[in-house]
């Protein structure tokens, strides 16, 4: 059990050490890219027919990381300086899997892009986009959809997904199991250097705060659940059953809690946070998450 705990560990160290030196070896490619553009003549030389290019711009329709060693040596042969505007488009409406987005990060080009925050994010990481003018905006639209969803919390699948695939970079989020064990073995984790320590710090400042509302909704509906079923209750002693309307009330409830309470339960092991302690019947407990 000891060999195993210490393998899942080294495993973790040595799997996020490539991530972050894979990832800070393309911002850096992007980053130099981007001062010794290709100049007309060089454009010139490369394939301009229509027929070629319009082909490429129709296989980014059906983009799949499947396809990104070909479609990149495409690029090196033609002339596609007239179409980014179409390629850009045809690569974000395409329907892109989280596997997708890695290979499809390494033939973006900067443009108007409509891109949900994950693949927005990894552009950014990558330096797709100018580094200030980019986090500026991923921080933005971050906050926005947080700052204003404090309430329903209708955004929690793209935050979790977010923490999920961007938090170790943008956060310094670590798997709960993964830190405990550094702990209990002395071990120092891999960090990103995406981020400034600081910058770091309120990005996972802001998460935590999400988090933190996210907690009140649940306990808030815990407590509205916990109240109907009272109610229930006194209804089955008195009149024997339930009207449809109530039963249907009732799993509306329960569905919308079970939702809530799972989303709970994973938002606090991306963050490594306890899961609010909740009553049931006056009679306290935790719910643990596994």
């Amino acid at each position: 059990m000891y060999i195993d705990l210490q393998e899942l560990i080294f495993n973790y160290i040595i799997e996020a050490t490539a991530r972050f030196r894979e990832k800070t070896a393309i911002r850096l490619k992007n980053q130099a890219g981007a001062m010794c553009r290709p100049d007309e003549k060089h454009l010139r030389n490369l394939d301009s027919s229509l027929k070629k290019n319009t082909a490429f711009v129709r296989k980014m329709k059906t983009f799949s990381a499947s396809q990104a060693e070909s479609l990149i040596k495409d690029m090196t042969a033609l002339n596609l300086s007239k179409y980014i505007s179409e390629i850009a488009a045809a690569l974000v409406e395409s329907k892109l899997k989280m596997t997708d987005i890695p290979s499809a990060v390494t033939i973006s080009n900067p443009s108007k892009l409509r891109v949900d925050l994950r693949f927005y994010a990894d552009l950014v990481n990558v330096g797709i986009f100018p580094y200030k003018e980019g986090l500026a905006l991923l921080g933005g639209v971050l906050t926005a959809l947080i700052q204003g969803d404090k309430e329903e919390h209708k955004n929690i699948n793209i935050i979790l997904s977010f923490c999920k695939h961007c938090g170790e970079d943008y956060a310094g989020l670590v798997p709960k199991r993964i830190r405990q064990l550094s702990e209990e073995y002395g071990i120092c984790l891999p960090k990103s250097d995406l981020l400034t320590p600081e910058k770091t710090r309120n990005v996972r400042q802001l998460l935590k705060d999400y988090y933190a509302s996210l907690c009140r909704h649940l306990i808030k509906e815990h407590n509205e659940l916990q109240a109907f079923e009272r109610q229930n209750k006194r209804i089955l002693q008195t009149k024997g059953e339930l009207s449809g309307e109530r039963r249907e009330r009732l799993d509306s409830l329960q569905s919308s809690y079970d939702k809530l309470l799972s989303n709970t339960i994973s938002f606090a092991d991306i963050l490594d946070e306890d899961v609010p302690e909740l009553s049931i019947c006056g009679m306290k407990h935790f719910i643990i998450a596994l």
